[in-house]
This record gives structure tokens, sequence and C-alpha cells, in this order.
């Protein structure tokens, strides 16, 4: 999930405001304030990727809301006595790839620094397919739904999704300046800069329970909203929305985590902490620890968006305002061009002469400065 850092930053800024005060102080920071351990995760089953977060809590006051826990040892644990452990790929994530049965109960082990943790049995939750992902242009921005329908066994749901689009540079430069030669050197298409992928991940938590709903169906639940102009849709986006049934405890766990969120500061809001989890310290019960695990097989749907299909649409790139195309002579190729600043686009003809080149600055013929990718995803279809 993609909550974690919500969890850590929801805890310090109700650590803060829960105190009800009117006049500014400096509160006295308690160990209950900072150094409590923050899990996030999903055991899958059934083939996939089970991946767990760790942090801990930071002073009220510090520059950041978690810490990542690093170097820990973490397992998962069947009841038949198998286990797997996780390997850690970026700071505080814990990944791993395997086949999981289906019909077996799993817990989560946390060895850090003395510590040992532990979760509750849980008992995995085969997700229902999701029925259709679709989209609905209203006011000018899109909304994209979700819809699904839910059983005996799984009624409480979680989504998360990650988008990704294509975006262009304001100009396309098809050459580079050899200060050797002096000359122009045309690109190969593998050196272009000028198109790019970006992706970003869902940053909210999103909920639903088919109890809520006639005969279980979950019709439409909104998972975003793109708004107009934005560049998303200028030209192709995706969206890969994966579905995850959980049970009751956790969807109560998320909801109030959800319901702090878009109330951060309420005076009667539960801390993160003091919500429950399903995780424990083996040999201090009482330390509180945030955070709630769940396993299951989880589904995915994968969307794709044209910029026709939602015409009359403008993209507008305000990173791209200030660009423009700036005249170079022949003879000031080696000071603009060796420096970096200016980059060749087309060349510059008058009538049957090309005394120059069109150019630009860098942020405007590079598209990876505004963080995009210029390798198309695997996934992508055109």
């Amino acid at each position: 999930m993609k909550n974690f850092k919500r969890l850590g930053l929801l805890f310090v800024c109700l650590s803060i405001f829960s105190t009800g005060c009117k006049e500014p102080f400096e509160p006295e920071i308690s160990s209950f304030d900072h150094n409590i351990l923050v899990v996030e995760g999903y055991i899958e089953v059934g083939g996939g990727e089970s991946s767990i977060t760790l942090g801990r809590t930071r002073p009220v006051y510090d520059s950041i809301s978690l810490a990542p826990v690093t170097e820990a040892g973490v397992l998962i644990e069947s009841e038949n006595g198998t286990s797997w452990q996780l390997f850690q790929q970026t700071e505080g994530t814990y990944t791993l790839v395997d086949d999981l049965p289906e019909n077996l109960n799993y817990r989560l082990r946390i060895s850090n620094n003395g510590n040992e943790y532990l979760s509750e049995w849980i008992t995995p939750i085969i997700t229902p397919e999701i029925s259709e992902v679709t989209f609905e242009k209203k006011e000018g921005d899109v909304s994209i739904y979700a819809s699904t329908v839910g059983n005996e066994r799984a009624r409480y749901f979680l989504w998360e999704f990650e988008e990704t689009w294509i975006y262009r540079a304001a100009y396309r430069a098809g050459y580079r300046y050899d200060p050797t030669s002096k000359e122009m050197i045309p690109l190969r298409e593998d050196e272009l800069t000028y198109k790019c992928w970006q992706s970003n991940n869902s940053n909210r938590i999103i909920l639903a329970s088919s109890e809520s709903y006639q005969n279980d169906f979950i019709y439409q639940k909104e998972l975003l909203e793109i708004e107009s102009f934005s560049e998303k849709l200028g030209e192709r986006y995706s969206v890969n929305v994966k579905q995850k049934a959980i049970d009751k405890e956790a969807f109560i766990f998320w909801e109030a985590i959800r319901k702090n969120s878009d109330d951060i500061g309420g005076i009667f809001s539960p801390l993160p902490s003091l919500i429950g989890s399903n995780i424990y310290n083996v040999n201090d019960p009482g330390e509180p620890v945030i955070g709630y695990l769940s396993a299951g097989k989880s589904t995915e749907k994968r969307v794709y968006i044209n910029r026709r299909e939602v015409d009359p649409w403008r993209a507008v790139i305000s990173d791209y305002n200030s660009c423009t195309l700036d005249t170079v002579l022949v003879k000031d190729y080696q000071f603009n061009f060796s420096t970096g600043f200016y980059f060749p686009v087309s060349p510059y003809c008058e009538e049957l002469s090309c005394p120059g080149f069109f150019a630009s600055t860098v942020n405007c013929v590079d598209c990876t400065v505004r963080g995009g990718f210029l390798e198309k995803p695997d996934f992508w279809e055109d």
C-alpha cells in the first residue's frame, strides 16, 4: 500500500493538535511521541509480490515524520511451519515474490534491534475480479471508477492504483553539436529526449464495503479525478487498478485512518496507535504499534484513455510557458552549444542558405528534466 508515510505524518499531526491548547507552547516530548513501530503491508498468496514497509515515528518537531527501519529480519510464517524471508529492496521496504499457498493462515515476524514483533494469524481472502474500470468526463474533469461484486468471504475492499502517461518536451531537438568537428550531428531515434513517460501512485485511502450496496455490487467507486487541462490526458494515459479484499477489522482500521486524514487535528480523533493493530511486541504486548497487516490474493485491471476519447481537451504544461526558440548563427555554435546552455533543435534557413540553427534550453528540449523516463514501460500498449 502507498499510505505508509501518511500514517507517520498523521500521527505527528494528531500528537500536536490533540492537545487542544490555544496558546503556542513547546510540549514535553515523551517516549510515546516517537520511536513507535509503523508497519504497512500485504501478504500476497497464489503468486505475486508481498511487500512490507517498516518505519518508526520521530519526535513531533523532527524534520521527518518517519525513519525507515533498515536491516530488519522479516519473515512470513505459515501455520504448517513453513517460513519465507523477505529481502530489503529500498530503505525500510521488504519484499518477497513467491507462490504462497492460498489455503493456509499466515503471520509476520519482525526482528530489529533486539525486539521481536508478531502479527496475529491472518486468513487470506481471495479478492473477486474487478468487474470494470470506467471513466467519465464531467464539468471539464475526468473521473475514473472501479466496479466489483462482493461475496460472503469478501465484502470489504481497498483500492490502489498506478497511473502512467505520455508527455513531450516543448521542442524536438534532433541534433547535437560536435565541438571537435564543429558540425551538427543528427541524433538517432534512441538518442532523442522529446518523448517521456511519467508515473504516479495513489496517495489516499480508498475503501468501500459491499454491505452498503444492493446485491453486494459496488458500482463505480470513484478512484481519482483528473483535472481539466492536465497533461496526463494530453496524448495517452493508463491506470492500473489493484483491488484487495480485507477483513472487517482491517477495514475499520483504514477507515479510521482515512477519516483522520480528512480531518487532521480533530480534538476527538483517536491517534493511529490507539485505533488498534494486529501486530504486537512479543516481550511487551502493551507497546503501541501502528499498522494493520492483511493477506490475500489481489486482482488488477488496466485501462487506457486516449486524448480523442475526452475531446475537447487542451493539455497545459506551465513549465513550458517560458520556452522560446532562439537563433544561433554558425559563428556562435562553439560558444552557445559547448556550454550546455543551448541545444540545437532544427536548421534555421533563409531562401537557399541555412546560416544557423534554432535552439532552446535544456528544460524545453529534454523531457526527463521534469522527472519522466525515456524507456517505454514493458506493459505499455500503443
